[in-house]
């Protein structure tokens, strides 16, 4: 089994040092705020100046972590959808806040 070598480039930003590829966990604030971390991403760093280079994959990441991170989407049975609905009411929720309560604090204690 080979490895793939990774090539070596100069520096674009200093001309002094050379880049290798590097795994780092990449923290980034999406819309609101919000703090996202990106773990493992692949990008390369200056051994010189420390510039970092983000090739189009670790871009493409970057990007859809920005749009979808928090975000779940959930297909339910409708008599489940129901039940969650007067939860919710009973509760004076959103039905999205009623199912952030639910997650975070359990399904047994919402009834």
């Amino acid at each position: 089994m080979s490895q793939k070598k990774a090539k070596i480039y100069k520096c674009p930003s200093c001309k002094e040092g050379t880049t290798e590829i590097k795994k780092i966990n990449y923290q980034l604030k999406a819309k609101g705020g919000r703090k996202i971390i990106i773990p493992d991403l692949e990008i390369e760093e200056c051994t010189h100046c420390g510039e970092r280079i983000f090739g189009m994959k670790a871009a493409r990441l970057i990007e859809v972590h920005k749009a979808h991170s928090g975000r779940l989407l959930v297909r339910l049975k409708p008599e489940v959808h129901a039940q969650l609905r007067e939860l919710a009411r009973k509760h004076h929720r959103s039905l999205n806040q009623e199912i952030n309560f639910l997650l975070e604090t359990g399904v047994d204690k919402a009834s």
